[in-house]
């Protein structure tokens, strides 16, 4: 009897030990400790985290691209440089193809029905190959409204971007521009503002989020915006780390997770931009801004179809990745 009362007493003492074990992730964000995606999305968010585990789940937010850079930072959580980070899929090349189809213009309206649509569609298992997302489990994703297009000046011709040259970091919008006409320009988008600021570039097409973290509305006039499609990043954690989480704590991160945080963490940056390009841009003499629609809008049609056909030739069974990415689109705006 003794032995056992002692053996239990052993076995209470290493399951206390394992239940207040503390843990302490690495998270990289390669992205300015200015801009939203830093300071309002996974700052609070790992706050949040480290409150309701009353401290036992750690997360090290590490901005400014100190440990990864875009482009590696999931290249660098598979190896283990760190526990998890942010990254834009579009950097990857093919590899995670059917998540791309996300930024074919026209898939999506709001950001937010675009972003939280893949999330689920990824969880269930119909977008994201286990080869597609190796030994990364996505934790999140952070949707980007449909581009605008931030323009020195306005061109002779709403119909078209002749001759325009247009700086962008994603293969799709450097498509579009081509189809308009215009001559794309692919720089990080931290070289954006010299670009437009030395004449480089004649304009951008990105996001308000990205216009006012980057200060690109100093150098920019005139704004077209219409379905030119958009994009999601994604928020992910190396699987065997995630996997070795005691139970307790992988469920706080759980509840942190999954589409309702990507909900969140896509209109962070969207309200936050366009609240202050609406306020503090818009309201500037010289600034212009107009809406894709009506005759404008088919003008510009021919080529958003056009961009959308060269991403289905560049992307072999792209079609089905589109037809889901729709399928889990409309449920979203149905509200299932």
């Amino acid at each position: 009897m003794f032995k056992k009362l002692m053996m239990g007493g052993v076995l209470s003492l290493m399951a206390s030990a394992v239940a207040a074990q503390e843990v302490t992730l690495t998270f990289s964000m390669p992205s300015s400790s200015r801009s939203p995606l830093c300071a309002r999305i996974a700052t609070p968010w790992a706050e949040k985290i480290e409150t309701e585990s009353e401290g036992r789940l750690k997360i090290e937010v590490v901005c400014d691209s100190v440990l990864s850079k875009v482009g590696d930072t999931f290249t660098r959580i598979e190896s283990g440089v760190m526990d998890m980070g942010y990254d834009q899929t579009s950097r990857y090349g093919s590899r995670f193809g059917s998540l791309r189809a996300i930024a074919v213009p026209g898939m999506f309206d709001a950001p937010d029905e675009g972003s939280v649509a893949l999330h689920k569609a990824v969880a269930d298992g119909a977008l994201g190959s286990e080869q597609e997302l190796g030994d990364l489990h996505p934790l999140f994703f952070i949707g980007f409204e449909n581009s605008t297009v931030f323009l020195r000046e306005k061109p002779e011709d709403l119909a078209s971007l002749d001759g325009v040259k247009i700086v962008s970091s994603s293969k799709t919008r450097a498509l579009l521009t081509t189809e308009m006409g215009g001559v794309p320009v692919s720089l990080g988008i931290s070289e954006f503002y010299q670009a437009l600021n030395k004449g480089a570039a004649d304009g951008t097409m990105t996001t308000f989020g990205a216009v006012m973290a980057f200060n690109l509305h100093e150098v920019t006039n005139f704004f077209i915006e219409g379905p030119l499609g958009g994009d999601a990043g994604m928020v992910a954690i190396n699987r065997d780390v995630y996997e070795s989480l005691p139970e307790d704590l992988r469920a706080i991160l759980d509840a942190n997770s999954g589409p309702e945080m990507t909900r969140k963490a896509t209109l962070t940056p969207y309200n936050w931009g366009t609240g202050r390009f609406g306020k503090e841009v818009l309201s500037q003499e010289g600034k212009e801004l107009i809406k894709l629609e009506g005759d404008l809008l088919a003008a510009w049609q021919p080529a958003i179809d056009e961009a959308r056909a060269d991403w289905l030739e560049a992307n072999p069974g792209g079609q089905a990745y589109i037809d889901v990415m729709s399928q889990y689109i409309a449920a979203e705006r149905a509200g299932n």
